[in-house]
């Protein structure tokens, strides 16, 4: 799927018209979005942007006028993909869509709209084996889910968002194909798995995987299930800081199913890294957790030991951290 034109500006298409010269607030067909969310925008930017085939833009089907945001038509001769007929469909005569007739028609026919690999297998075959150690691997309990959770993520993904760093308060930003791989186990297995696979647009995917390694809509959580992507997308979005992040280094109070903790070597717990980075609190790059904290503090190790490769000194010198 495309691009699908990433975070628009909305002040990019005030006002826009179609090919006939109309508004598209007024255009034949076009329905009026209504999410009533903190962020419609970046919302609308994910699942609509999430939908357009190859090469489309954003602005093509969705525009910002007088702070109303309008679905309509795209240019004769285009067609829509058939995910995005649906939103037209259950708009009903009022042309209007809220967030009740919104979620469940993005959420039943995101999987498919997404190409999500269809079992852990599957997975494992497109983005690599995580159990390698070409993968950064730690593990932790905390606000997602009751279980432990292993988390993975390649080095090389971890090492180019930190290369970009000139300083430490600059953003942390993966690059186009990255994945986290969260491995949520009970006792010796593998109760569920989740990824999130990062977007040509800059947005992030979401998905998640049951007990018998197939595609779930849902991840566990007490008392109530997890929606895939939607409260993905809530948490990821929002601003809301959770434990064990929010003390680390620090040990974090329980949480209401127990223990909250990183489960990491005493090297990784690096203070004032974590402070100059406040990556948990900025998720630039819309990421809640420490990979890059953790990465950064164990390439220092690495340095201090010398180990580490002359690009990764590099790194740990432009930040001024050895």
């Amino acid at each position: 799927m495309g691009c699908g034109g990433g975070n628009s500006d909305s002040s990019a298409v005030e006002n826009k018209t179609n090919e006939a010269g109309q508004s598209v607030a007024n255009a034949p067909g076009s329905i009026l979005i209504e999410l009533d969310k903190s962020d419609d925008e970046m919302l609308l930017a994910f699942y609509i942007g999430g939908m357009l085939p190859d090469g489309w833009q954003l602005d093509s089907v969705l525009s910002n006028v007088d702070s109303a945001w309008w679905l309509h038509r795209p240019k004769e001769g285009l067609d829509l993909p058939p995910s995005m007929e649906t939103l037209f469909e259950v708009a009903g005569d009022d042309e209007k869509l809220t967030w009740e007739e919104f979620e469940p028609a993005v959420s039943s026919s995101y999987y498919a709209v997404r190409n999500a690999p269809k079992s852990v297998a599957d997975l494992k075959i497109r983005y690599g084996d995580w159990d390698s150690e070409s993968w950064f691997v730690h593990e932790l309990v905390g606000q997602m889910t009751h279980f432990r959770r292993r988390l993975s993520v390649p080095k090389t993904a971890l090492f180019a968002a930190l290369k970009g760093l000139s300083t430490l308060s600059d953003p942390i930003i993966y690059p186009i194909g990255t994945v986290f791989v969260g491995e949520h186990l009970g006792g010796e297995s593998v109760r569920e798995v989740t990824a999130m696979v990062k977007r040509e647009d800059g947005y992030w995917d979401y998905f998640a995987y049951g007990s018998e390694g197939k595609l779930s809509q849902f991840i566990e959580k007490k008392p109530d299930p997890l929606r895939v992507p939607t409260q993905c997308v809530g948490c990821h979005f929002g601003d809301r800081l959770f434990e064990p992040e929010r003390s680390f280094p620090s040990a974090a109070r329980p949480g209401p199913t127990g223990e909250r903790a990183y489960f990491v070597p005493e090297y990784l717990k690096n203070a004032s890294l974590a402070s100059g980075l406040s990556e948990h609190a900025r998720r630039s790059d819309h990421i809640l957790g420490l990979y890059g904290t953790l990465y950064l503090a164990s390439l220092i190790r690495d340095v201090k030991g010398g180990t580490a490769s002359e690009e990764e000194a590099k790194v740990v010198a432009n930040l001024g951290l050895y």
